[in-house]
Order: C-alpha cells, then structure tokens, then sequence
C-alpha cells in the first residue's frame, strides 16, 4: 500500500498562515532558557501498514534561536506482505521492534507570529531485531516454514528542516521533514539453512516524515 505524508500539506497551510500573521503584532514565544517535554507518535500514513512508533525526548533554548533537543522512539511493526506476478515466496509475515535515541541542536532562523521556522542537525543510534516467516514449497515435500532472524544497528546523522507552531506560550506542534546518512550493520540468519549473514552498508536519503507535540515548562 503507497505511504502517505500529510506533511507537504501542513506546511503549505503554515504558509499561508504567515500571511495572515502579517499584520499582527508579533511575539517571541521561543526563548532563552525556555524548556519542554516533546512527544510524537507516527503509523502507517507515513511509515508503512502495520507500524506504529513513538517517542518521547526534551528540548531546551540555550537563545532565542538554538534549541538542544534529545529524543527516544520504540517501534514495532507486524504486516504481511504480498508478492504479485508470480512472486516468490507468495507473502511474508514481517515483524520487527526497534529503539533510537537522537541528539542534535534546531536553528530557529525565522520567526513569524506563532510560527517558527527552523532547520537541524544531531548524531542517531538505532538498534532493532526483526523476523521474517514464510514457507517454501518442494516438489514431492511437505511445504516447509522457514524464518529469518535480522539485528541491526545504525549510526548515523540526521538532518531537519520543518516549522513549529506555538499555540500559546505552554504548546506547540511541530512538523518536519528528516534526512539520514547512516551506516548500517546487519546480522542474519536463517533457521533453515545453517550459518549467519553478516551485512554491512551505508545509507542516503529521506527516512521519514514526523508530527511533534512540545509541551513547556
């Protein structure tokens, strides 16, 4: 099933609010010393059927513009997928659960309103262990049920680029888009067949797309 990001949507309208906000007067709801409890939850509109993640972290304004932020997410998927045109194996069961925690620094280069636009960076480390089950079919044998067993860490660095809204001086959604370079160590091993996999790469590109509630102190 094709993902869908409401993000493109979200900062089109922020846009269009900016406008809007023109004529008012405007007010600095970021500040130095200012601190906040920060939530996000994602599911499969943006990261795939069958995955939920979720995290929690905490941000602090060391000015008026920079923000030092950290950040813990969990992640869990179980989905099905389908193979077509004669696909093989026919469909897989994939499950997986992960853990993260990033730690990077937000410029706030704009502000405009209750809008604050901002661009980021922070270093990432990611571990997870998933499985794979499906079941092969031999001529003149019982269909056979086989699973693949993966660990993998990443490290790695993210980028950001996004808006926040500041409802009032105690709330704020936030919407960005997230950029990784990250390398990745995977082991694997199939219970079938006898011996491990060992996989190494490096990664470039938009990982995904995340809604942030910030709750200050």
């Amino acid at each position: 099933m094709k993902k869908i990001s409401f993000l493109p949507l979200f900062l089109l309208l922020t846009i269009l609010s900016v406008n809007i906000t023109q004529a008012e007067t405007p007010q600095q709801y970021g500040h130095r010393g200012q601190d906040g409890i920060i939530l996000a939850v994602r599911g499969s509109w943006d990261i795939g059927v069958g995955t939920i993640e979720g995290g929690i972290g905490y941000k602090y304004w060391i000015s008026d513009r920079l923000v030092i932020k950290s950040f813990l997410t969990f992640g869990k998927t179980d989905t099905t997928i389908v193979y077509y045109d004669n696909g093989y194996p026919p469909e897989q069961r994939f499950r997986e659960k992960s853990f993260s925690l990033l730690t990077g620094i937000e410029d706030h280069f704009w502000n405009r309103g209750g809008f604050s636009f901002f661009y980021g960076g922070g270093i990432l480390f990611k571990t997870s262990s998933s499985k794979i089950n499906y079941t092969l079919d031999f001529p003149h044998l019982p269909p056979a049920k086989t699973e693949v067993r993966s660990n993998k860490n990443i490290f790695g660095i993210q980028s950001t680029l996004g808006v926040e809204y500041f409802f009032n001086k105690r709330l704020s959604l936030s919407g960005q888009y997230q950029i990784d370079f990250s390398f990745e160590k995977e082991s694997r091993k199939n219970i079938l067949v006898a011996g491990k996999e060992k996989i190494t790469t490096w990664n470039l590109g938009v990982s995904t797309s995340a809604l942030i509630l910030t709750i200050y102190l």
